[in-house]
C-alpha cells in the first residue's frame, strides 16, 4: 500500500495530500469442501484446515477430549453440545442415533453443520481459538 500511495503522489500537484486508500471490510470467510472445511480466509490470514484438525480443535478447547463430559449450562459430550442443538441438528436434521455422548456422532454431525452453514461453527464459544 506505502507504494501505490508514493506513485499516486508523483502525479499530484505540489501541497496536495494523496488520496486515502480504503479497504472494505471483508468478512472471515470459510472454503469447503464435501464434508470437510477446508480452509479460513480474511483480509489478514489464511489457514489451511481440515475436519481432522478442526474438530479436533473444538474438542480439545470444549472438553479436553472428553466424552463423558457435562459442562456449567448442560452441554455433553466431546463437542459439548447443548442438548436442544443436539437433538435439532445430529437427530432431527441429520437422522443420527440419538446418542449425544457418543463422539462420533458428535464430530460427524459439527463436521455437517459447519460444512452446510459455516456460521455454525460460531455456535462453539471456543470457535476463535481454532482459527488463530
Amino acid at each position: 500500500m506505502g507504494l501505490l500511495v508514493f506513485i499516486a503522489s508523483l502525479w499530484l500537484p505540489a501541497g496536495a495530500q494523496a488520496p486515502k486508500i480504503e479497504y472494505p471490510d471483508v468478512p472471515e470467510m470459510i472454503f469447503i469442501q464435501g464434508n470437510s472445511v477446508k480452509a479460513v480466509s480474511s483480509p489478514y490470514y489464511s489457514k489451511p484446515l481440515t475436519y481432522g484438525t478442526l474438530i479436533s480443535c473444538l474438542e480439545y478447547h470444549e472438553s479436553k477430549g472428553d466424552p463423558e463430559a457435562i459442562g456449567e449450562a448442560g452441554e455433553i459430550g466431546c463437542l459439548q453440545f447443548l442438548p436442544e442443538t443436539f437433538e435439532e441438528f445430529c437427530v432431527e436434521k441429520y437422522k443420527f442415533r440419538n446418542d449425544p455422548f457418543d463422539p462420533e456422532i458428535q464430530k460427524q454431525c459439527a463436521d455437517r453443520m459447519i460444512s452446510e452453514n459455516w456460521k455454525n461453527l460460531y455456535l462453539w464459544a471456543t470457535a476463535n481459538k481454532c482459527l488463530k
